[in-house]
């Protein structure tokens, strides 16, 4: 059986095992799906851990911490786990609550993971919307054909124009024999 295989199995276990925090987060969050609006996966295996909730849309973890957290032994590994998923998912961010938070404010606490999310897809979205303006620019290219703007024969093409271009249109810029 394979890392990931047992990884996978010790999810599914801890999502019928899960803490009184992780349950009633996950209520929360699947009785009020709509108003959230993100999904939230229990139990996810990500870079050889398994976080506590996982927004794939947004590549947000969510991990729901007990007391043992808070010594220091076991909050430097849980710096390390994040820095290890954070580098491995690239975009990837693990945030963090307590048990006490959730427990004593499920509300706020989806507040905060829904503006996380607000905020991580905004900025996608900003990133995607000037993709697309740089890829309109290279589009727009004259003397291109538009089936030639994508890919490997782009790229030729454009090499091929650089080099006709400096070898016979521009001949100040070579050199005299």
């Amino acid at each position: 059986m394979m890392a990931s295989d047992v990884l996978e199995e010790r999810a599914l276990r801890m999502i019928r095992k899960m803490t009184p925090a992780e349950r009633a987060l996950w209520d929360y969050a699947e009785a009020n799906l709509d108003d959230l609006g993100w999904q939230l996966e229990p139990q996810a295996v990500l870079a050889g851990f398994i976080v506590d909730f996982w927004v794939e849309s947004v590549l947000l973890a969510v991990e729901v911490d007990g007391a043992q957290h808070s010594e220091e032994q076991r909050r430097q590994r849980d710096e390390w786990r994040t820095h290890q998923i954070e580098a491995t998912i690239p975009g990837a961010t693990v945030i963090r609550f307590t048990n006490e938070d959730v427990l004593e404010d499920v509300y706020w606490v989806a507040e905060r993971i829904s503006a996380a999310c607000q905020e991580r897809w905004d900025r996608a979205a900003a990133w995607r919307d000037a993709e697309r303006q740089e890829t309109l620019r290279r589009q727009s290219v004259p003397g291109v054909r538009p089936q030639m703007r994508e890919g490997f024969a782009y790229t030729v093409s454009r090499v091929l124009e650089a080099v006709y271009l400096d070898a016979w249109l521009l001949p100040e810029r070579r050199e005299a024999p």
